[in-house]
């Protein structure tokens, strides 16, 4: 295409059409031609203008600008060319200047006012242009390379309250863990701190201090707990954890913890102190009870002992393990297929919660024999299973035959747990199928079989048995309901059903105008992969793929952590999106888009009433004595005798003109008179219209779209 050609169609059609937005940033070097954009400093609700200077200008004929600032704090009200140098200029979404010979100068090209937002928060709102190759050239369409220098707005003012600090409090047994968090409430704002951790030391000591990840930032913790994160955070919950061990020794009673800071600990990024008032919390110490033996449980095939150390630094240190029910620890170390656990791998088994965790291979009933050791270097052993100290307290262990069950289900994978491969009683085989089922014929129906696994497919070279199976289905296999059953079979003939439902994302394509906007793309259970929309209808997701003009958004971009998503659209017509979350569930839906536009009625009084402006931008309007159609959004800025009206000016959600026929304006000197007038109607979402009303003749024609 020839450049000139496309820059004169931007300069008519561009401000019609909202462009995405994808900038490309020049590489600074010394001498080397650079854009850069100037500074200032206001104060809420002021009005400001920004110099964009071109340096080093080799020479250009042409520029399309996108201006980019911090809408937190400002809000951009217009833009001008430097007149003295010439040429045509249009803005709306972009700003766009046309000269017909190259222009070398360097200094100011363009001037940006801005106003500062009533509620702007004091600090330094970015301000800059960006642009896309081939938006900058000269008169041989050569791209011409700028870099690009930001400028700000420094907004005064704003004002600090101050936040809370709040310690919580929780309760334990001396030798016991405990955490207490740390919250921040009503925080107006800050990106570092260095807090002191306060507590009574003749209770507590603190093992540790931890930052909550969902914050960010960095964290350090040695005699303070430090914080600091690139821009300032209003989040308000646990910031921070701490960790505490209660003494083994500590008496019963509150132990209070705090925290505390100096001036300059807490601040933003601006680098002025942010102020927290303090509530402290506590450890409340609860009476340690006497220790009388393990504390034991069975879980699947985990023997578990709770207390495997004690808060009086007792621990145990052997374990013997027999096959069978005997009475005393000679029998039990004389039986067959007995197994000792010595006191390394005691420890090894033993967690930092003092928690013992004995896996068994197969399943039966058990003796043990479990013996502590003292602090003082004597022992004290407990038998299970036979005769020996506080039997009635510790019977044998039995492990009954299990039973395979569903696990946890995540999306579209799943779980088998509980799965014994005994070949006389464990497991055989199981059908998933679609549907809720009770019967193993409808489970094993072709119709609604997805697949059979063995129990060859679960077997483990070390093991017979495999604590759970995972299983990811195809999105090609699922069910539109989310309704599966599982039938389990076992080597000595039971046979039975489980059901499940998996609860699907619902994502909606919500239409507005020119903008659709994907709804529920994070879940428990399922989160957003890609999505991808084409004109037209389309059956599936691979229909959508390969159709022409297909768009693309990834979860590895503008996607990522993202509840919905907002595509924006330039024409009208059907659109078809495929929405695909981790795991291969998709879901398809076609949409039909159309611009909004105003309702248009000429009244008696020669005014005119535009209605349906809901999210209206702006209407502009201007004197049309040739009933021209060659209008552009820029051009209704510079017509003459133009006026415009925004949201302001709506009454009842409609705006109605003066009396507009036989209006005198001014141009070129002369003065003129109009019956015919043009209205740009433009939306918050992009749609605009191009309206002609003849008073004459009492007609009303729409130009574009």
């Amino acid at each position: 295409m020839n450049y000139k050609k496309a820059i004169s169609l931007i300069l008519t059609v561009l401000m019609l059409v909202g462009m995405a937005s994808i900038f490309a940033v020049g590489s600074a070097a010394s001498a080397a031609p650079e854009i850069r954009v100037g500074t200032a400093e206001a104060d809420p609700g002021d009005e400001i203008s920004l110099n964009v200077d071109f340096l080093n200008n080799p020479g250009i004929n042409s520029y399309t600008l996108s201006i980019v600032y911090d809408t937190s704090r400002l809000e951009l009200i217009g833009a001008a060319p430097n007149q003295s140098l010439g040429g045509q200029f249009a803005f709306a979404k972009k700003a766009v200047w046309l000269a017909s010979n190259d222009i070398d100068y360097s200094g100011t090209f363009l001037t940006l006012a801005f106003r500062v937002l009533d509620n702007a928060p004091e600090g330094e709102a970015q301000v800059g242009v960006r642009y896309n190759a081939g938006d900058i050239c000269n008169r041989n369409e050569d791209d011409v390379d700028f870099a690009l220098v930001d400028g700000c707005v420094t907004v005064n003012g704003a004002a600090h309250q101050a936040g809370t600090i709040r310690v919580g409090s929780a309760s334990g047994k001396p030798g016991e863990t405990v955490t207490v968090n740390v919250d921040f409430l009503d925080n107006p704002g800050f990106n570092t701190f260095a807090l002191s951790i306060d507590y009574d030391a003749e209770r507590l000591s603190l093992v540790d201090a931890a930052v909550n990840p969902d914050v960010g930032g960095q964290f350090a913790f040695s005699r303070k707990a430090v914080w600091l994160a690139s821009a300032d955070t209003d989040f308000c919950g646990t910031f921070l954890t701490l960790t505490f061990t209660i003494l083994p020794d500590a008496p019963e009673g509150d132990a209070f913890v705090s925290v505390s800071y100096n001036p300059g600990d807490i601040c933003n990024y601006n680098e002025q102190d942010v102020d927290f008032e303090i509530e402290a919390g506590a450890v409340t110490v609860e009476a340690d009870e006497e220790f009388t033996g393990p504390k034991w449980s069975v879980d699947n095939y985990d023997f578990i002992i709770s207390n495997a150390v004690l808060k009086n630094g007792s621990y145990i240190n052997a374990m013997r393990i027999a096959p069978g029910v005997y009475t005393t620890s000679n029998e039990i170390r004389n039986a067959p297929g007995m197994v000792t656990v010595n006191e390394a791998l005691c420890r090894s088994y033993t967690d930092a919660d003092g928690k013992l965790t004995y896996n068994f291979i197969n399943a039966g009933t058990y003796s043990i024999w479990i013996r502590y050791k003292k602090p003082d270097g004597s022992t004290v052993a407990f038998i299970l299973g036979g005769e020996g100290q506080n039997i009635a307290d510790y019977p044998s262990v039995v492990l009954d035959t299990f039973t395979p069950k569903l696990g946890a289900v995540n999306g579209i994978t799943f779980t088998v747990d509980n799965i014994w491969l005994d070949s006389s009683k464990g497991l055989k085989d199981f059908f998933l199928a679609r549907g809720h089922w009770d019967t193993y014929s409808d489970c094993k129906s072709s119709a609604n079989m997805i697949v059979r696994i063995l129990a060859s497919n679960v077997d483990t070279a070390d093991y017979n048995y495999k604590r759970s199976y995972k299983y990811e289905m195809s999105y090609k296999n699922v069910s539109e309901d989310g309704k599966y059953t599982i039938w389990f079979r076992t080597n000595d003939g039971r046979g039975w059903a489980e059901q499940f439902t998996i609860e699907y994302p619902q994502p909606e394509v919500l239409v507005n105008g020119l903008q659709a906007t994907v709804t529920d793309l994070l879940g428990e259970s399922f989160s957003i992969k890609t999505i991808r929309v084409a004109p037209g209808e389309w059956a599936d997701a691979s229909a959508v793929k390969k159709a022409p003009g297909v768009r693309v958004f990834t979860v590895k971009d503008v996607l990522k952590n993202k509840s919905e998503y907002t595509v924006q659209f330039r024409n009208d017509g059907k659109y078809t999106f495929s929405i695909e979350y981790q795991g291969g569930y998709t879901k398809v839906v076609t949409i039909q888009i159309t611009h909004l536009a105003p309702t248009v009625t000429v009244n008696a009084d020669n005014t005119v009433t535009l209605d349906d402006l809901d999210q209206l931008y702006i209407i502009r309007y201007a004197p049309n004595p040739k009933n021209s159609t060659d209008w552009s959004q820029g051009y209704f800025k510079q017509a003459a005798g133009n006026r415009y009206a925004k949201t302001a000016n709506l009454v009842d959600g409609k705006f109605t003109t003066e009396v507009l026929p036989e209006v005198q304006y001014v141009k070129d000197g002369q003065t003129l008179t109009s019956n015919i007038w043009s209205f740009m109607v433009q939306y918050n979402e992009e749609s605009f219209n191009i309206i002609t009303v003849n008073f004459n003749t009492g007609t009303v024609t729409t130009i574009k779209p």
